[in-house]
């Protein structure tokens, strides 16, 4: 079946509006000084608890209804209340260092299971046989458009005269493309590669490799001035899912639903067969994970990249699962959102919060998406007295209808917050701009947030989980801007 889809950036342009209204009248939201909350964490407060006295105090479940005044902010909460089993909750000092090699090589080793792989040194990965193809296409594109007699005429003419301009520009360049690749056989060893930036130059290690079955593995690794690091990885399927969901509308391009959805769905593998691929992947990395929800996916792909209203060829069931984990860190779960928001005046090195996507289809292991990876260091300290959920719940209660509604003081739009569980997790906060941080014991209210019909012509914008409604940090009882880091 075909589609034509129109993607909306009507979240993203929500996503960039400021945090809050007003100040209250204690200063709840501040930057974190790595400095003072390691000594905070080091100290006795008669306000904080060991974390066995929270799990015998904290209730299962929470109950929390809201709605503002002039009827644009409403919060509702039902959710469970989830502490780790551990008898302790540590904090840990975090930096940016990348995916080391011996991680990348069992990484590696597990995807291509000694199957051979290579590497063009000129990066020609598009050679004339490729180029006649689109060519191709792009000529049989024109000449429908050329015998369209319902188009809008100058609608009509634009569309044409871009599409020539392509032609002719594939065809200047037609002679540099190669006959064939270069296939010079590489192994998982990172190569040196230099970059410019604001910053000034740097340096990161890059692996890049194709198979003639048609998979390909990508790794970008930072270890200064950058925490942009990325491992990604496709099959010969893989190009059907976008398997990193974000807050933007392609994030429906596969039409996800949760896996427990009454769907028609088609997989040579069971759930637990495609667990099992994706949990392997972490076995081999040496990283233990925990799986936080899975999704079954469409395969989807463009039909007629040429043409300005895309079209979109569907599979006709979903066929794929998508799996989202989270580190574990001393059996503590680690926080997780697909929030890509960062404050727009923000002139800092960007460093959103680790995410890691693994689709396995009847193929296998499709589509692998794990950036901004933490590197754990040392511990600050072992065992952290944290505040209750009782203080965690009242800081909700009294802060998110204050952010929230300050968010949405101007204008016409509405929000819808849903707030379905609380996690007691391990949350990544940064010091200040800076690419070093702490894993710090935080309650984290995860939902979803609607951002209404009525602000944008009818249409509902729903974020994808795992959304953060708001952290409340566990040692000082501050709030952890998703936004900043801190």
């Amino acid at each position: 079946m075909k589609k034509s889809r129109i993607v909306s950036l009507a979240l993203a342009a929500m996503l960039c509006l400021s945090a809050c209204a007003k100040t209250p009248e204690a200063p709840v939201v501040v930057q974190k000084n790595k400095d003072r909350l390691i000594e905070k964490a080091t100290s006795e407060d008669e306000d904080r608890k060991p974390l066995q006295e929270a799990q015998e105090e904290t209730p299962s479940d929470y109950s929390f209804h809201y709605q503002s005044e002039d009827g644009k902010v409403t919060i509702s909460a039902e959710a469970d209340v989830l502490l780790p089993e551990t008898e302790r909750i540590p904090m840990y000092q975090v930096s940016c260092q990348g995916f080391p090699q011996e991680q990348v090589t069992a990484i590696y080793d597990y995807l291509f299971q000694g199957e051979s792989t290579w590497y063009d040194p000129d990066n020609w990965y598009y050679t004339k046989a490729m180029a006649d193809a689109d060519l191709e296409d792009m000529r049989r594109e024109l000449e429908r458009l050329r015998v369209d007699t319902e188009m809008d005429p100058d609608r009509k003419k634009n569309l044409m005269d871009t599409l020539q301009e392509m032609i002719d520009d594939k065809e200047a360049f037609y002679n540099s493309y190669p006959d064939e690749m270069t296939k010079v056989p590489r192994d998982s060893t990172y190569q040196i590669k230099t970059y410019d930036s604001v910053y000034g130059p740097g340096e990161y290690q890059e692996l890049y490799v194709r198979t003639d079955s048609g998979k390909s593995l990508l790794v970008h690794s930072y270890t200064d001035r950058d925490a942009q690091s990325i491992l990604s990885y496709k099959s010969k399927t893989g190009y059907k899912y976008a398997c990193e969901p974000t807050t933007s509308a392609i994030a429906n391009y596969n039409n996800p639903v949760p896996y427990d959805s009454d769907v028609p769905f088609s997989c040579a593998y069971s759930y637990e067969e495609a667990k099992a691929l994706a949990d392997g992947l972490f076995l081999a990395a040496g990283v233990d994970v925990r799986l936080i929800q899975t999704e079954l996916l469409q395969g989807a792909w463009d039909q007629s990249e040429w043409y300005e209203n895309q079209s979109i060829a569907d599979d006709d069931v979903h066929n794929a699962y998508l799996f989202c984990y989270s580190r574990v860190i001393d059996g503590i779960p680690v926080a997780a959102t697909t929030s890509e928001a960062m404050y727009v005046e923000d002139n800092n090195p960007c460093w959103l919060y680790e995410r890691i996507y693994v689709t396995v289809d009847s193929g296998g292991i499709s589509n692998i998406e794990w950036d901004y990876p933490v590197t754990c260091g040392n511990v600050v300290n072992e065992d952290v007295n944290i505040l209750p959920f009782e203080e965690a719940k009242r800081k909700f209660e009294e802060m998110a209808p204050l952010i929230y509604q300050g968010q949405y003081a101007e204008g016409e739009g509405k929000t819808q917050l849903t707030v379905d569980r609380v996690e007691l997790n391990l949350m990544r906060t940064r010091d200040g701009g800076g690419l070093t941080g702490l894993y710090v014991p935080t309650w984290v209210f995860y939902g979803t947030q609607d951002f209404g019909r009525e602000a944008f012509s009818g249409e509902s914008l729903l974020t994808r989980s795992p959304w953060i409604i708001l952290a409340v940090n566990a040692v000082d009882g501050s709030i952890i801007d998703v936004k900043a880091g801190y």
